[in-house]
């Protein structure tokens, strides 16, 4: 049987192993998140950009029609 004191050690050392992988686990899925968001903006400053040039080049169409 093991010594208390060693039994103690290991018993936290696990727990400290599985906190640190809990916060692996948090980091890795707040990247993906981050990630996700970013690509979204993207996405939709790129849509915002193109909605933009189909206004101003329909303005320019229709001034040049006058």
């Amino acid at each position: 049987m093991a010594h208390p004191r060693r039994r103690h050690y290991r018993v936290a050392q696990k727990a400290v192993e599985a906190q640190i992988c809990q916060h692996e686990d948090d980091h890795r899925r707040d990247s993906i998140f981050a990630l996700f968001l970013i690509i979204l903006l993207i996405t939709q400053l790129f849509s915002l950009g193109v909605k933009i040039l189909e206004l101003f080049y329909s303005g320019a169409a229709e001034s040049y029609s006058d």
